[in-house]
């Protein structure tokens, strides 16, 4: 018996009220997970507050998974990312992960704060890492300790405990350090959008570095994050397409995987700071992308075509898909839950 694949679903783009009933919404239409975007302002405008959004739909569920995606290392410490993990996790029941990555520029630089090259913000979300799931092993009567380049502890304890083990989810969109990270220190990884052919590449590599430390026979969830549209008229595809390729555009680094050559004026996602200009660029190279190679990462057509596309997911390696909807509403959860979801629910 091939093993249940879990599917999941964003909050990203919606106001707080909102949110908390798309994810009540979610748990009864049978989603196994909901991660919630951790960004104080994005290309697509409208972001929440993920820990105190999660908290509200928490206390009105009982059975959907929660995860951040994905939580910095510079705009909360560890220190309260733990405390917060560790709350949220009693108050749910054990339903929360901890989604974490090394942070864009476009949520630091415009606030203070420091964004540093690729390989310091990898060491640093290394660091982080190891101090959270030390904080959340220590108690008064055991306090621990860590010397890093970026954190340190000294006989430091959290007093809020939890009994159950959150995982740590790593996000790394395809950077070498990046992957590294997720792989070594991780419960699981979640990239951004892919194929199902640079999914598994990119996967091939994590469990590299995975095996290079002994950690292959580790539980670890890796987890793809895909583009699915039911558009249902020409309009809607042109525009689902249309999102498709600015979010290649963005993250530029998997066209490059792949062989593409963009424009050098665009700036990669992890870089790129909201504004005007970096919106145009972007629309201003839209058309450089093919609609045959956005089709490529975008899961779309009838019902059976996208539940053999999402297999293909599977089989390069994913344990759980979290889907972003292009088209925004209950209408496309509904139709999802409907449809689709059940053919996972029986596998």
């Amino acid at each position: 018996m091939t093993e249940t694949l879990k599917v999941g679903t964003t909050i990203d783009f919606v106001p707080p009220n909102e949110s908390i009933q798309l994810g009540i919404k979610c748990e009864k239409l049978g989603f196994d997970s909901l991660w919630a975007v951790d960004h104080l302002i994005d290309t697509g405008g409208s972001k929440v507050e993920p820990w105190t959004t999660i908290g509200a739909i928490g206390v009105q569920t009982a059975r959907i998974q929660f995860s951040t995606s994905v939580t910095d290392t510079q705009r909360m410490h560890p220190a309260r990312t733990a405390q917060t993990v560790a709350t949220l996790s009693e108050i749910t029941g054990g339903r929360v992960s901890l989604g974490i990555g090394a942070g864009e520029a476009m949520n630091l630089t415009p606030f203070g704060l420091s964004f540093d090259p690729p390989k310091v913000r990898a060491e640093r979300l290394a660091e982080a890492i190891q101090v959270i799931r030390l904080l959340w092993s220590s108690e008064r009567k055991n306090p621990v300790s860590f010397q890093g380049n970026h954190f340190r502890l000294k006989n430091a304890w959290l007093d809020v405990k939890t009994k159950f083990s959150p995982k740590i989810i790593v996000g790394a969109l395809g950077g070498r350090n990046g992957l590294r990270v997720a792989g070594e220190f991780g419960d699981g990884w979640i990239p951004w959008i892919n194929t199902p052919e640079t999914y598994a590449k990119r996967l091939k590599l994590v469990k590299s570095f995975r095996s290079a430390k002994n950690l292959q026979n580790r539980d670890f969830e890796p987890i793809a994050w895909i583009f699915l549209s039911f558009a249902d008229t020409s309009q809607k595809l042109r525009e689902a397409i249309s999102n498709t390729k600015k979010a290649l555009l963005a993250e530029i680094h998997t066209l490059k995987f792949i062989g593409f050559r963009p424009s050098q004026t665009l700036v990669p996602y992890q870089q790129m700071l909201v504004d005007d200009r970096a919106d145009q660029l972007i629309s201003d190279a839209e058309n450089s992308v093919s609609d045959e190679l956005a089709l490529q990462f975008l899961v779309s057509g009838s019902a059976s075509a996208i539940v053999e596309r999402i297999e293909e997911y599977r089989k390069a390696g994913a344990k759980q898909i979290v889907i972003e909807f292009q088209e925004r509403g209950n209408e496309p959860l509904e139709k999802f839950a409907k449809s689709i979801l059940p053919q996972f629910k029986s596998s």
